[in-house]
C-alpha cells in the first residue's frame, strides 16, 4: 500500500455553470480539499472550455486548493493571469510549451505550485498504471 495522500478534486468542467457557486459548495461540503480546473483553448484540444474569469468568480466561492490544468498552446503567455484569477497549482502540458523549463519557472515565479502533464501514446505507460489520463482528449481511463 502506497504512503501518497489521496486528494479528492473534481472538476468543475462537470458542473451546472448556472449554479457554480452551489456546485461548489457542493464540494465543500463532500470533503474535497481541491477543485480540478480545466482549461482547454480549442487549439491543444479540440474543445473550448473557460477562462479566467469564471475561475476568479469561482475563486470567490471558495478557500479550497484550485488545480488549474491548462491544455492550451503556449500557456506560458497566460501563467501571471490563471494566477491572478485564484490558481493555487497549475499544471501544463510537454508539448504544448515550446520551452518547459521557462513555462514551469514562470509558474514558480508567480508564487504556485507546478504541475506537468505528459501525454505519450497510451500504450507506452499502460502496463505499468491503474490510472492514466490523457489530457490531450480530456478523458480518464482506468483499468
Amino acid at each position: 500500500m502506497s504512503d501518497l495522500k489521496k486528494i479528492l478534486s473534481p472538476s468543475i468542467l462537470s458542473a451546472d455553470f448556472k449554479k457554480l457557486g452551489e456546485e461548489l459548495e457542493t464540494i465543500d461540503k463532500a470533503g474535497a480539499e481541491y477543485v480540478h480546473v480545466d482549461v482547454m483553448d480549442g487549439l491543444f484540444v479540440k474543445s473550448i472550455s473557460f477562462g479566467m474569469p469564471v475561475i476568479k468568480s469561482a475563486r470567490s466561492a471558495t478557500d479550497k486548493v484550485f488545480d488549474v490544468h491548462l491544455m492550451i498552446e503556449e500557456p506560458i503567455r497566460y501563467i501571471e493571469d490563471f494566477v491572478k484569477a485564484g490558481a493555487d497549482i497549475i499544471t501544463v502540458h510537454v508539448e504544448a510549451c515550446k520551452d518547459v523549463v521557462a513555462t514551469l519557472e514562470k509558474i514558480k515565479e508567480c508564487g504556485v505550485k507546478a504541475a506537468i502533464t505528459l501525454n505519450p501514446p497510451r500504450s507506452t505507460l499502460f502496463p505499468y498504471t491503474t490510472l492514466f489520463r490523457s489530457g490531450r482528449y480530456g478523458s480518464c481511463n482506468e483499468r
